[in-house]
């Protein structure tokens, strides 16, 4: 049985996949402030994605998956 809150860290993480920005992700989940949903959340920001995909060269191999 799947309850409300099991689905807040696949929407959390969805929403800042997709590039919303941390203080609407920390609105929906009805966090008070950021600082919350930064330290859980944080490491998902799509800018901080991108340094570990340039370290791991995973550019090109999106682009050969294409």
């Amino acid at each position: 049985m799947v309850r409300i809150h099991d689905l807040r860290y696949p929407t959390a993480l969805t929403m800042l996949s997709e590039g919303s920005p941390i203080k609407r992700v920390a609105q929906v989940l009805g966090h008070n402030n950021i600082s919350g949903t930064r330290s859980t959340y944080g490491r998902h920001v799509p800018d901080r994605m991108q340094d570990t995909e340039i370290i791991l060269d995973f550019t090109s191999l999106k682009m050969e998956l294409r």
